[in-house]
C-alpha cells in the first residue's frame, strides 16, 4: 500500500513522522478537521481521489470548499474533476452561472464538463423560480 503526505503528495513510508520532502508533521496533518483534509485531497495525485474529494465536498455543502473548487475548474486539465467539481459548487451555492460558464472558457469543456453544467444550471434555475402548487385548502 502507498501512503502519501497530505500536504505536498509525495509518497513517505507508512510510520513516517514527519515527511521527508515538505517537513509536515503528519500527526497534526491527521487531527485536521475532516474537510480541509478533502479540500486539501482534490490535489492528490490519484486521479479518482480528487474526484472523490470533490463529490463529498459536495454533498457536505463545504462553503469553505468553493474557492478552491473554482480553482479546480479554471486549471485543472482531468475533465472528470471539473465535472465533479462542477457539481459540487451546485450543491454548495454560492457561485453564479456565469462564474462556472466563464471558468470552462479556457477550454473546450468535455461531454462530461457539459453535462455537469447543463445539470447544475438546471438546479440553479429551478431554485430561482418561485414555486407554483395550488393551495385548495
Amino acid at each position: 500500500m502507498k501512503f502519501f503526505c497530505t500536504r505536498c503528495w509525495q509518497e513517505i513510508g507508512e510510520a513516517t513522522a514527519s515527511c521527508p520532502h515538505c517537513g509536515a508533521n503528519q500527526e497534526q496533518l491527521g487531527q485536521e478537521r475532516f474537510v480541509r483534509k478533502l479540500i486539501r485531497a482534490l490535489h492528490h495525485p490519484e486521479p479518482e481521489t480528487p474526484v472523490r474529494a470533490a463529490y463529498v465536498l459536495g454533498e457536505l455543502k463545504a462553503v469553505e470548499a468553493v474557492p478552491e473548487l473554482k480553482q479546480v475548474i479554471g486549471q485543472s486539465q482531468d475533465p472528470f474533476l471539473r465535472a465533479a467539481a462542477i457539481r459540487a459548487l451546485g450543491k454548495i451555492g454560492g457561485v453564479t452561472s456565469s462564474e462556472l460558464t466563464a471558468a470552462l472558457s479556457n477550454s473546450e469543456p468535455s461531454v462530461f464538463e457539459r453535462a455537469a453544467l447543463k445539470e447544475v444550471l438546471a438546479m440553479m434555475s429551478s431554485k430561482s423560480v418561485p414555486s407554483t402548487q395550488n393551495e385548495k385548502e
